[in-house]
């Protein structure tokens, strides 16, 4: 069992990276497997492994490669990245990240990968970076530092809520704020802030809508069944309802699955 892993769908297939084996609070079990779910078959196989082990990272695709970014495993922070192909099987370094970074959140948009926020240099950070796959770019930082939040592309914006940061006695505090990151212009607006506390969440878009799910309650320090969802038109957050049970550091994806005509194999 896996978790603080990456999930992600490429090519109409589910790619699982890394995480974590066991328990670790500092990456000291992660791993750099990756496997890769065929649902045409119903089918999992193992794909060559990442470079480095990695929990706590990102990972996003940018037209034909699966990138991996920064991370945590039991030596440290990662400013490292690598990126996949998979008509060769094989993972190469590109541009690290300016500094390490773990427990960050990240989105793909007009063809370049957004990262935002997370744990560096002993602190979570608002910092925001921008990769075109060869280089680095600073942008405007969120209003809020955070980490352990998620992050998502809708329309011709990029959002981030949840995740936390840490007051004076280094002790975890609920991220509420969300914000949107218009592209275009470089530049954070608060938004509507989420109702419950969701650190260590997973995201997807689905619909145009985006869902948060699961994670961690920093109000309440216990899991976080409840599931979000924001609807970018009206700048609103509703609860829709929970999760059978609390999952922290789990991975979801929106996946299409192969339909059948039954018909024909009477």
């Amino acid at each position: 069992m896996f978790a603080l892993l990456q999930a992600v769908v490429f090519g109409g297939f589910l790619y699982v990276l890394g995480g974590c084996a066991t328990q670790c609070a500092h990456g000291e079990s992660a791993v750099n497997m990756v496997h890769r779910y065929d649902p045409r078959f119903n089918s999992w196989y193992q794909v060559a492994p990442m470079l480095s082990r990695r929990a706590y990272f990102f990972a996003g695709v940018v037209g034909n490669h699966l990138y991996a970014i920064g991370g945590k495993f039991k030596d440290g922070s990662l400013a490292s990245a690598e990126c996949y192909d998979p008509d060769s099987n094989h993972w190469e370094l590109v541009s690290p990240m300016p500094s390490a970074y773990h427990s960050h959140a990240g989105a793909v948009y007009a063809g370049r990968i957004y990262i935002s926020g997370g744990y560096s240099n002993n602190h979570f950070t608002p910092d925001l970076q921008r990769f075109d796959t060869s280089q680095w770019e600073d942008m405007a930082p969120m209003l809020t530092p955070r980490g352990w939040h998620v992050m998502a592309a809708v329309g011709e914006r990029l959002i981030v809520a949840g995740g936390c940061n840490l007051n004076t006695s280094q002790q975890a505090l609920p991220v509420l704020q969300a914000e949107s990151y218009d592209p275009t212009v470089d530049q954070w607006t608060l938004i509507a802030p989420l109702a419950v506390s969701h650190k260590e969440a997973s995201c997807v878009v689905y619909h145009g809508q985006i869902y948060v799910l699961g994670g961690y309650n920093v109000q309440t320090k216990t899991g976080q069944r409840a599931v979000s969802r924001y609807d970018a038109e009206a700048g609103s957050w509703e609860q829709i309802g929970a999760l059978p049970v609390s999952q922290t550091g789990v991975g979801y994806c929106v996946l299409a699955l192969p339909t059948y005509n039954l018909d024909l194999f009477d």
